[in-house]
């Protein structure tokens, strides 16, 4: 449905010339042509094929990465192109040395062996930047002016290199400036950067090259001017580089990889990044791209990975502490981030970055006081620097603090009028907050400010539209769906919306009377056409595989329509709705502090179907394994899975801890722990305080717990010995593959029958009460009582049919939830001529399955029965997983009419003249029937759209116009 800007790609070029010597560019070509210089792949999370597909009823939580995503790579390994270029035997020495400090090679060097100048160019690359070379004079002033602005003494950077007229020095005095928050000092600096870059010439220093593009690209945040020809500028300048100049320059692939990071194409900023590590495996900037899109994609081991790797490099890394602590807030800890944000400020008072984070930390923490002093201190040494709002902005955005991430948002944008990120954080949050026409000015400055960023225009694109959608307005709710076509026909989407609005105040009350809590304003329902839209809406990028989302006040459905388009079809959408309703009630009541396992196993519990036995098994297997989470650790199974059934495990058994909780402390437990959550607990504090034991504690009677109840569910240790296990697998393998192969050769058939046969009386035998051998007996008697011979004698067959039911109920006595019974039953019931029976049956199916067959059976069971009241409520339900289906709506309205249910007439035929517009028929029985009610206006309307389709119709008598009444006769003189 939308067009995303296309990423910005790299030509490959051979190089042309360089600064190096003859004898260096011969190895250097020869190793091109030998090998690729970098080989940067895309990994799965899990194997290609067995992707994780969560259960239709569940919601695409926005802090979750799509399914599927790439994990982040991280290249450790020097390419062979410069492990060939420093083995040359034809360089000097000094060439060799100066190839191993560039390029990461630093094992065996020791600093005290080598001179000021090399000493301190090692030491700027390894962040070692207390070392004494970097204060040396003989250390060139750029090299000790960029240390100094890396300790947090821009001042003092300035100072160094005042003088120096290079634009890699004009470009470290810019940013000492902003480290001042000192903005216009700043521009006037990288201004002239700008202006040279724009003009050309010939071939240049490389490193000049990288710091105009840097340059450019701070210019226009600074600026806050148009960004397309910003973009391709800097990347104009970085391709001279790449192909022109220094081919295997590692700062100007770091540079491109933080730039299509920033841009939304992780797929180039990852190859970038690899690229740079190829060149230098200790690259300080692209490790820490690396390392900060990995903690935005909650990829947290990667982090920790990359973590390490800086800190292989140096102990005492700063981006280490700054990667770390990033990570330790997007798991929301903040106290542990704080733990290594101290640390660092302890060696280095001054860091800029640093303070931003503690910031963030206190803010996190719901510690008003410190994130004053924080920012107070902040405020002392960079004064104006917009920076601290746009990153407070982004953490208050990421904790669903709205109100709080557009504050700052507003804080950094009058701060730096124009600039993009702000801008898009902002409409980010006016999106998720569902204010979609506030967001769309918004949405366009971000885009004028920077149209290369794909997520923007595919917001914008999104926004536009939706604004000017029709609503449904409701006393708790505000339905949004999808307009008419420039002809006037309606949305299909409008049906559908329909129904929603004249249902959702009811579910209101149910859950404002179970939570404790009002909402403060009425819910948005937005009713998405298609998954695309869906995707951008939530996320702002396609791809998200699932029918449902929660983002604060507001819910988001992709529509239950078929269609080339569809990852789901149909789906149950009051079980959807139920599950996100009971998100915007906790999340409100906690002030969106709710732990995410907690708000996900209240949701999972309003669900209508219970716990199916496919979440039973899912969790007796968890339990058997030892795979169950600690309840400390169940939100990161939502939001970075380890394994591919994590994920949904996560959901069954947050939901699982939660009725243990009611069960072993109370019914009030859950609400007691979202009061102390929104008064800022956090989510351990709130468990142990509710229920007055250790995480520890609750974590060990859960699993004793647990244990009784896998047993109640027929799922508990059996005891079974390995051979009778294997024996009874070969039995039920057996029964299935009989029913599925009906043509086989009758002997072999008869063989195998009769080999399963005996196998199985043997096992019941000795294992009567085992659910599995009871499983296997019913199946057999099913099986038999359903394939009888068309001449066996009928009483024979009403007994295989009464002994297959009772078979079946002693395997459901086991194993209640197994909707096998239930599909056993509801066939042996119809095969009886047992309506009641399989209705009954047929009643669980519905309920546990999301499958509109079975209400539709119902309604066709109760309809043959004359009891059209019912039948109307079976085909209403079978509308919930196919609300476009017209079939059903036409039995409805049939039914509605039988039972004499006016109301719901005419609310299914409206829906039929939604879903086929330019279907006469619709009209004009909702003509005969506004006359039949006595709604003559409504009647001559459902006319004329009739006439106007078919002239034809049969409704011209709704169309007669009354007499005109007579005027009084004037008052005669």
């Amino acid at each position: 449905m939308h067009v995303f800007p296309p990423p910005i790609r790299r030509r490959s070029k051979a190089p042309r010339s360089h600064r190096r010597g003859r004898r260096y560019w011969a190895a250097w070509l020869a190793g091109l042509l030998l090998t690729p210089l970098a080989a940067p792949a895309s990994a799965h999370p899990w194997a290609q094929g067995d992707p994780e597909l969560p259960d239709p009823g569940r919601e695409a939580y926005p802090e979750s990465p799509a399914p599927g995503l790439p994990e982040l790579e991280v290249e450790s390994q020097q390419s062979k192109l410069i492990a060939r270029l420093i083995d040359d035997p034809l360089i000097t020495p000094d060439e060799r040395l100066q190839l191993r400090i560039e390029h990461g090679s630093w094992r065996g060097l020791d600093p005290a062996n080598l001179s000021p100048r090399n000493a301190a160019r090692l030491a700027l690359l390894r962040w070692e930047l207390d070392h004494p070379a970097l204060r040396h004079p003989d250390a060139p002033s750029l090299w000790r002016a960029q240390a100094a602005r890396r300790r947090g003494q821009p001042a003092l950077s300035i100072s160094i290199v005042q003088e120096i007229e290079t634009d890699a020095a004009r470009l470290e005095r810019a940013k000492a400036y902003l480290d001042l928050g000192q903005s216009a000092a700043a521009v006037t600096e990288l201004e002239g950067m700008r202006d040279r870059a724009q003009w050309g010439g010939p071939a240049a220093d490389a490193d000049e090259l990288v710091a105009q593009a840097e340059a450019v690209l701070l210019l226009h945040d600074l600026e806050g001017a148009a960004g397309l020809n910003n973009h391709r500028l800097a990347t104009g300048l970085l391709e001279r580089v790449r192909n022109e100049i220094d081919p295997i320059h590692p700062g100007a692939r770091a540079l491109e990889s933080r730039i299509f990071f920033g841009k939304a194409d992780p797929k180039a900023g990852q190859e970038a990044a690899q690229e740079a590590l190829a060149l230098n495996p200790g690259h300080g900037h692209a490790l820490a791209t690396l390392g900060l899109e990995a903690v935005r994609r909650f990829d947290f081991a990667t982090a920790s990975n990359i973590t390490n790797q800086l800190r292989s490099v140096n102990p005492t890394h700063p981006l280490a502490n700054r990667v770390l602590a990033a990570s330790l807030l997007k798991q929301k800890d903040p106290q542990a981030a704080l733990a290594v944000i101290d640390a660092g400020l302890g060696q280095r008072p001054t860091d800029r970055p640093l303070l931003r984070l503690r910031a963030q930390a206190a803010a996190l923490a719901y510690d008003d006081a410190m994130l004053r002093r924080t920012e107070s201190n902040y405020r002392a040494l960079a004064g104006r620097d917009p920076r601290l709002d746009a990153e407070l902005a982004s953490l208050y955005s990421d904790a669903r603090q709205y109100t709080q991430a557009i504050e700052r948002a507003d804080a950094a944008l009058a701060l730096r009028p124009g600039w993009s990120i702000p801008l898009r954080l902002r409409a980010e949050v006016l999106m998720q907050d569902g204010r979609i026409a506030d967001a769309v000015p918004t949405l366009r400055a971000a885009q004028a400010a920077d149209p290369t960023h794909r997520d923007i225009a595919n917001y914008l694109a999104l926004a536009e539209q939706m604004a000017r959608w029709p609503t449904i307005e409701t006393d708790h709710f505000v339905v949004r769906h999808s307009p008419s076509d420039a002809a006037g026909n309606p949305h299909p989407d409008a049906a559908w919306a329909r129904d929603m609005a004249r249902r959702l105040d009811a579910y209101h009350d149910e859950f404002a009377e179970l939570y404790q809590h009002e909402p403060s304003r009425k819910t948005q329902i937005d009713v998405m056409p298609n998954d695309d839209a869906f995707a951008v809406r939530i996320m702002g990028l396609p791809q998200v595989f699932t029918v449902g989302a929660c983002t604060g006040d507001v819910i988001v459905f992709t529509a239950p329509r078929a269609g080339a388009e569809r990852q789901f079809e149909f789906y149950d959408w009051p079980l959807v709705f139920r599950h996100e309703y009971a998100h915007v009630v906790t999340l409100g009541k906690t002030g969106n502090r709710i732990p995410h396992w907690f708000t996900e196993g209240l949701a999972v519990a309003q669900e209508t179907t219970g716990r199916t036995y496919d979440r039973q098994r899912l969790l007796a297997d968890a339990l058997a394994n030892g795979a169950l989470m600690p309840i400390n650790e169940l939100s990161w199974g939502f939001i970075r899975p380890k394994t591919p059934g994590q994920r949904g495990l996560a959901y069954a058994q947050a939901n699982w801890v939660i009725e243990y909780l009611q069960h072993r402390y109370g019914p009030d437990t859950p609400i007691r722990m979202m009061e102390l959550q929104a008064a800022g607990a956090t989510d351990t504090q709130a468990l142990e305080a509710a229920t007055g034991d250790t995480h520890d504690d609750v974590m060990a009677g859960f699993l004793d717990w647990a244990q009784d109840q896998t047993a109640s569910w027929g799922l508990g240790p059996t005891g079974i010995e390995a051979d009778d296990a294997e024996a009874l697998s070969t039995v039920l393998q057996g029964l299935l593959g009989q029913r599925a192969d009906p043509n086989a050769v009758e002997d072999e058939d008869d063989a195998g029958a009769s080999s399963v046969a005996e196998r199985l009386t043997e096992l019941a035998e000795r294992l009567p009460d085992h659910p599995g051998v009871r499983l296997a007996l019913a199946r057999r008697a099913v099986d038999r009582a359903l394939d009888h011979d068309s001449h066996e004698n009928e009483i024979d067959h009403a007994d295989r049919l009464q002994t297959a039911m009772a078979a079946v109920e002693r395997y459901q006595a086991a194993r209640p939830a197994d909707p096998w019974s239930y599909r056993a039953r509801a066939r042996l019931a119809r095969h009886a001529g047992d309506p009641a029976a399989e209705a009954e049956a047929l009643r669980h199916l519905d309920r546990v399955e999301s499958s509109s067959a079975y209400a539709a059976r119902l309604s066709d069971i109760e309809a043959d029965r004359n009891r059209h009241d019912l039948a109307l409520a079976w085909v209403l339900r079978a509308l919930d997983r196919e609300p476009y289906n017209a079939s059903f709506r036409e039995r409805a309205a049939r039914f509605a009419l039988l039972s004499r249910n006016t109301d719901e007439a005419v609310h299914q035929l409206t829906g039929l003249s939604l879903l086929e517009p330019q279907t006469a028929e619709h009209h004009v029985r909702l003509a005969y029937l506004y006359d039949r009610l006595g709604r003559a206006d409504d009647a001559r309307q459902a006319a004329e759209q009739a006439k106007a389709l078919n002239p034809a119709a049969p409704v011209d008598r709704f169309l007669i116009q009354d007499d005109a009444v007579q005027p009084a006769p004037a008052a005669t003189p």
